[in-house]
C-alpha cells in the first residue's frame, strides 16, 4: 500500500511539473483590428455637445439667480418690496387684456367654425346678431383675475429684483471695468427679468 501511495505522488508531481512547463502566450489583434474595434465602440462627441451646452447655460443662469439670492440679505429684500409695483402690473395686464377679450372670442368662433365665421367684421356682426352683444365679453371674468394675477406677480418681482440684481452684481460690474473698461451692461437687469418672467406663470 505504501508503496502504491508513493506511485501515486510521483505521478502527481510530474503532472504539476508538466502543468507549470507550459508556456501560455496571449494571442495579440492585428494594430488595424483594435483601431477599428476602437471606432466602433467610441462615440462621436459632437452628437452630445448640444444637452452639454444647454445644460451649462441652466448651470449658468441657476448659478448667477442663486449669487442674486445669496449676495442680498432678508432686510434689503423686504426694503425694495412695494406694493405698489404688484398693483400697478395687476392692473396694467388685467386692462390690456380684458379689453381684447371681443376679439378673443370672435377668433374663438373663427377657428371652430371657419365656414360660418370666415372673416372678422362679419363674424362679429354674426355673433351680435345671433348671440346678442353680450357673448363678445364672455369670460371676461376669469382673464381679469388670471392675467391681473400673472402680471402682478411679473411686474412686481422684476421691480423687487432688479436693485437687488444691480447690487450683487457691483462687485463683478467693478472689476470688468477696471479691466477692460466695460462693465456687465444689461446682464444684471436680464436675470432680473428672467427670475420675475418665471415667478408670473408660476403664481397663476
Amino acid at each position: 500500500i505504501n508503496n502504491s501511495n508513493i506511485n501515486n505522488s510521483n505521478i502527481n508531481n510530474s503532472n504539476i511539473n508538466n502543468i507549470n512547463n507550459i508556456n501560455i502566450t496571449p494571442t495579440s489583434s492585428s494594430p488595424s483590428q483594435s483601431s477599428e474595434t476602437t471606432m466602433m465602440t467610441i462615440p462621436s462627441p459632437s452628437k452630445h455637445r448640444r444637452p452639454l451646452r444647454s445644460f451649462q447655460s441652466l448651470l449658468t443662469l441657476l448659478t448667477a439667480i442663486i449669487h442674486v439670492t445669496s449676495a442680498t440679505s432678508a432686510a434689503s429684500i423686504a426694503s425694495s418690496i412695494d406694493y405698489r409695483y404688484f398693483v400697478a402690473g395687476g392692473s396694467c395686464a388685467a386692462i390690456s387684456h380684458g379689453i381684447t377679450t371681443p376679439i378673443d372670442v370672435v377668433k374663438t368662433r373663427m377657428q371652430s367654425n371657419p365656414e360660418k365665421y370666415d372673416k372678422l367684421l362679419p363674424a362679429t356682426a354674426t355673433i351680435i346678431r345671433e348671440e346678442g352683444a353680450s357673448t363678445l365679453v364672455k369670460g371676461l371674468g376669469p382673464t381679469l383675475v388670471g392675467y391681473g394675477i400673472e402680471g402682478a406677480l411679473k411686474f412686481g418681482i422684476y421691480e423687487v429684483t432688479k436693485p437687488l440684481a444691480v447690487r450683487a452684481f457691483r462687485g463683478w460690474n467693478d472689476k470688468l471695468v477696471k479691466r477692460s473698461g466695460v462693465g456687465l451692461g444689461p446682464i444684471p437687469f436680464l436675470i432680473a427679468s428672467i427670475m420675475a418672467g418665471g415667478g408670473g406663470p408660476l403664481g397663476v
